[in-house]
């Protein structure tokens, strides 16, 4: 079983073991398919079984984590009908938020976006693959975060997190970062115009470069299987 970081022991323990959980299935360091135990997941954090079977419960809802009868817990396998769920979904949220913010955002919120972008780019010249991934994902979150809609908000940000779980597994397509780095570049000009279809379309173009890409990769079936 992989490690788990300790976290804040002032949390309480379902939360900690939840948090703790979460990342190292989003870091890869539990891969899909792999078994949760409770009692060694309890060892390693220092707490009893029941908040840890709570945590997995959470994170079952949240699509992070699969139970079993007669078997027990797994970290959720990676499947391509996966990427092409949570890819869709992606596409027609962040769509129609791009559509909105293009009508309502400022002056100020389009500086934030352009200083991103910037940061992003910056990431991507010295060869910091990493930083520039996540710098890309702030720049979606700041999209959804403009239209200042709490539940789209949670429903983009969970969607997010497995879409930075399957990246992380063909992690490494050549020429992806430039490409996704053009893309943005697209999405903050029809913002900026107040293009309200122009944004929705760039979005679009975006994730529908992406998927293909992610769904032919060769490591998908390697890496994947339980």
């Amino acid at each position: 079983m992989g490690s788990l970081e300790p976290l804040e022991v002032s949390l309480p323990l379902a939360e900690r073991a939840y948090q703790s959980v979460k990342a190292a299935i989003l870091s890869l360091s539990l891969r899909p398919g792999q078994p949760l135990v409770e009692t060694a997941i309890g060892q390693q954090l220092h707490i009893s079984k029941t908040p840890v079977r709570d945590a997995l419960r959470k994170l079952e809802k949240e699509g992070l984590v699969v139970f079993y009868p007669y078997k027990g817990f797994y970290v959720a396998p990676v499947s391509r009908d996966d990427g092409r769920e949570v890819y869709c979904l992606r596409r027609l949220l962040e769509g129609a938020a791009a559509r909105e913010a293009a009508r309502t955002m400022s002056e100020e919120q389009l500086a934030e976006g352009e200083h991103l972008l910037e940061l992003a780019e910056e990431a991507l010249r010295r060869g910091d693959e990493a930083a520039c991934s996540e710098l890309g994902n702030e720049f979606h979150k700041f999209i959804v975060q403009a239209v200042r809609n709490r539940r789209l908000e949670a429903l983009v940000d969970n969607l997010s997190e497995h879409q930075g779980r399957f990246s992380r597994l063909v992690f490494g397509i050549p020429g992806r970062m430039e490409k996704s780095m053009a893309e943005h570049r697209r999405i903050l000009d029809a913002l900026r115009k107040g293009d309200e279809s122009g944004a929705e379309a760039a979005v679009h173009a975006h994730i529908d470069s992406f998927l293909p890409e992610f769904l032919a990769n060769e490591r998908m079936q390697e890496l994947t299987e339980p």
